[in-house]
């Protein structure tokens, strides 16, 4: 097998922050091995000046295999700020011990918004449950690939009779600190009530 390397994708949503913007993913290198990767980085952001961005605003560095089945060993997520928000294992089949709810960041109910895995858009979603605590470890085998948390979204008209929903990890959630109208935040609300029926 050969060395792993890393690839840096920016991903970026421009105000207005609404559910369904338009996500934009630009790959800016690949590199030979962490650490150039993290320097490279450092210095970008240093290079951009204070970073005060509108709309959202993040890297994911992908440590890829080549030429294997298993592409992605590891993933980490940087703010803008070069803040590292989280580390999303690859190894989705490893066993997991569960996260404790009181260290989890969103908690039921909370709005939050995220890039969706599907369409390169942003969204606007519910949580709707925590990843898995360490008394649903003990009653059955979690792996790394449960380590997500399940967030409810409206349908693609905006309604909230539907099931959709993504599993989406904590490093790439983000509070939603931008005006949501009311309508739509009572309509998660409602997608939030018909999870717990």
């Amino acid at each position: 097998m050969t060395a792993p390397v890393v690839e840096i994708t920016q991903f970026r949503v421009e105000p207005p922050l609404v559910d369904h913007a338009p996500a934009s993913l630009s790959r800016l290198g690949t590199f030979s091995a962490w650490t150039t990767a993290l320097t490279w980085l450092s210095r970008r952001v240093a290079e951009s000046g204070p970073h005060h961005v509108d709309g959202l605003f993040y890297f994911r560095l992908d440590e890829i295999v080549l030429d294997a089945e298993l592409r992605i060993v590891r993933t980490l997520v940087f703010g803008a700020d070069y803040r590292c928000r989280g580390i999303i294992n690859g190894d989705g089949d490893k066993p997991w011990r569960g996260c404790p709810s009181e260290e989890c960041r969103y908690k039921l109910g909370d709005i939050v918004g995220f890039v969706s895995p599907y369409a390169p858009e942003y969204r606007v979603g519910i949580v709707l449950a925590q990843p898995p605590t360490p008394e649903d470890a003990r009653r059955g085998r979690l792996t790394v690939a449960d380590n997500r948390y399940l967030v409810g979204t409206l349908d693609a008209e905006g309604k909230p009779e539907t099931d959709a929903h993504s599993d989406v990890h904590r490093a790439l959630i983000f509070p939603v600190e931008h005006d949501v109208p009311s309508e739509v935040r009572g309509a998660l609300q409602r997608r939030g009530e018909r999870h717990l029926r």
